[in-house]
């Protein structure tokens, strides 16, 4: 049967009394939000009834973005992206059409995407399995998980150290960062503190004007 908001809100509301009257275990399952806003709203909760217990599962765990923002800024945090500032857009197995980061970047995509003057962003994406970020990706390379580690590394070389990448497939896309400057940018949804340092290290690089720290989710 349909609802409406307030129904939910007063049934929720309805079983959390109920549950604080008894003493009864209330169980909070969220994914990793990183949001201090959000934060305080769900301490907020547990203030209010005692027995909440927040559980956090992701499918795909972003601890170790989170653990290489934390090095880097000192917050544990999510690095948010703009994508519509971006020419360029090199995804290193994030599927930024997706749930990434907890999804939401595809607004910001769709508006890099559609040609003002002639122009339109450039989307590389490079993962293992087809995402839907692949399937609209201009140009799609699939690589396994070391080949992504290998790639990243290279990208990295390249623009924070002008070293010359060995596969012809990656020094395309170094020069097309490179092109780009500012309006480039690099994402990575791999499991992998050091990767995740490594792109924070390449947006801080080339001062990516999609890239903002300072308002991570």
């Amino acid at each position: 049967n349909n609802a409406t908001w307030g129904e939910v809100n007063a049934k929720v509301k309805a079983g959390l009394e109920e549950a604080n009257a008894q003493g009864a275990a209330v169980v909070l399952l969220t994914n990793t939000m990183a949001s201090p806003s959000t934060d305080a709203l769900i301490d907020e909760l547990k203030a209010k009834y005692p027995t909440v217990k927040h559980v956090i599962y992701d499918a795909v765990s972003d601890s170790n973005a989170l653990d290489a923002f934390e090095q880097v800024y000192g917050v544990r945090a999510l690095a948010n992206y703009d994508f519509s500032k971006a020419d360029v857009i090199v995804s290193v197995g994030a599927d930024i059409l997706g749930d990434w980061q907890g999804g939401g970047y595809d607004a910001g995509y769709a508006k890099g995407r559609v040609p003002k003057n002639g122009k339109m962003s450039k989307h590389i994406q490079i993962e293992a399995n087809m995402s839907l970020a692949g399937a609209n990706a201009d140009k799609r390379m699939p690589m396994n998980i070391s080949q992504q580690k290998a790639a990243l590394a290279d990208i990295y070389n390249a623009v924070v150290n002008g070293a010359s990448p060995k596969n012809a497939e990656i020094a395309k896309v170094v020069n097309q960062l490179k092109s780009a400057k500012s309006k480039g940018v690099v994402v990575t949804g791999l499991d992998d503190v050091n990767a995740q340092l490594v792109v924070l290290a390449i947006n801080s690089a080339i001062a990516s004007e999609a890239f903002n720290p300072t308002n991570a989710k």
